[in-house]
């Protein structure tokens, strides 16, 4: 669909933009971290190995398809320490600590 055809039909009604302009935009809440992208440089065997679980475990907790949740869960969580989790965690903090930092 062409956007500007989409637009237009979208907003072709002037007290609806209007109500957008005035009154919808300025009370939108804008995430703290809306433009933070995390670097996996430092992390990146870690990382890899972390998104590499995400077919065998998360995906199948996540769609109710195992048996145990409680259990599969409690695998999945030593899977993810085994991986590195804890170290891709302190270096996605530290990005996010510098982000916050740098007042982005």
């Amino acid at each position: 669909m062409d956007r500007k055809f989409y637009k237009d039909s979208v907003n072709s009604n002037p007290e609806t933009e209007r109500i957008r302009r005035e009154v919808l935009i300025p009370k939108a809440i804008v995430p703290t971290l809306i433009s933070f992208v995390f670097n996996a440089d430092q992390v990146k065997t870690e990382y890899a190995a972390i998104k590499g679980l995400e077919d065998q475990y998360y995906k199948p907790l996540n769609f109710g398809l195992v048996d145990n949740p409680a259990a599969y869960l409690a695998e999945y969580r030593d899977m993810l320490k085994k991986s590195g989790i804890d170290k891709v965690k302190a270096e996605m903090q530290s990005q996010v600590d510098a982000y916050l930092a740098a007042g982005k």
